[in-house]
C-alpha cells in the first residue's frame, strides 16, 4: 500500500477494517467476526498508513461468542507515520 506524499496531512489509508458489532436483540449472540491474514501486508511507501484497523463498537453481551482478528502473516512497515494494527473501541453508556 501506498500513503500519502505529505507527512502533514489528516488522511488515513486502511489496508483492512474489521467492524466488530453486536447489539443485544439484534444479533445473534452464538455469530461472531473473525478475520485471518496468513499473508503479507505491506506498507510500502508514503505516510499515514494503518495494515489492519480493529474497531469495536456495541459489545454489550457477556455471554456473547467471541470475535477474533489474528495476524498470522507479516505486516511489514517500510513507510513513515504508519501503524500496524490499530486497534479502537466506542462505547456509548445511554
Amino acid at each position: 500500500m501506498h500513503g500519502i506524499a505529505t507527512p502533514n496531512n489528516t488522511n488515513v489509508l486502511v489496508g483492512v477494517e474489521h467492524q466488530l458489532w453486536a447489539r443485544h436483540n439484534l444479533t445473534h449472540l452464538q455469530s461472531s467476526s473473525n478475520f485471518l491474514n496468513k499473508g503479507e501486508i505491506i506498507l510500502a511507501s508514503g505516510n499515514n498508513v494503518v495494515g489492519i484497523m480493529i474497531d469495536v463498537e456495541q459489545m454489550q453481551d457477556v455471554d456473547r461468542k467471541s470475535h477474533t482478528t489474528i495476524n498470522d502473516g507479516k505486516i511489514i512497515i517500510n513507510n513513515q507515520n504508519s501503524i500496524g494494527i490499530d486497534f479502537g473501541q466506542y462505547s456509548s453508556n445511554k
